[in-house]
């Protein structure tokens, strides 16, 4: 049986990141806690391969990078480091807060592909968390249920134009 959050010890971000580089397994921060992430269906993964493909088609020969789902990003109010399942950044080099370049700071655009299990954490704190970063991005959703189309929130204008020279 899991112990109640209040009495789960509480981390710094510097002893998460720590654990997490001598890690085998991923796992999210999130305001001084450590949480395994869990592994990928084959939907999920097929999907966000798919994603990569067509994003990745659009970028090429842009001033735009992509990075793939093992790449951490730091992200708002309250300590988040998490694994989106791909992100873009345009028209500056990438940056990190760590010596090791592992985490990074300024995704243009940010995409996450929901499942069942993941859709309400995804779409509710951690796009709040995702919002208020310092510096602003767009925030996408690729939706696995078959009721819903690609959906696309915007979190905050940018200059995200990846056809335009």
């Amino acid at each position: 049986m899991a112990l109640p959050e209040q009495f789960l010890p509480a981390i710094t971000e510097r002893q998460y990141l720590e654990l997490e580089r001598a890690s085998e397994i991923r796992h999210e921060f999130l305001d001084g806690l450590m949480y395994a992430m869990a592994g990928e269906s084959l939907t999920t993964v097929l999907s966000a391969s798919t994603l990569l493909r067509i994003i990745g088609s659009q970028v090429r020969d842009k001033p735009c990078r992509g990075f793939s789902p093992n790449m951490k990003v730091r992200a708002g109010i309250g300590g988040l480091y998490a694994y989106p399942d791909l992100m873009i950044v345009c028209r500056e080099e990438a940056s990190s807060t760590t010596n090791h370049g592992d985490v990074l700071l300024n995704p243009t655009v940010i995409f996450e592909v929901l499942s069942p299990s993941t859709e309400k954490y995804d779409r509710g704190e951690k796009f709040r968390r995702y919002r208020h970063r310092s510096k602003p991005c767009r925030m996408m959703f690729w939706c696995l249920r078959t009721k819903c189309a690609l959906s696309i929130i915007i979190v905050a204008r940018t200059a995200f134009e990846p056809n335009r020279d």
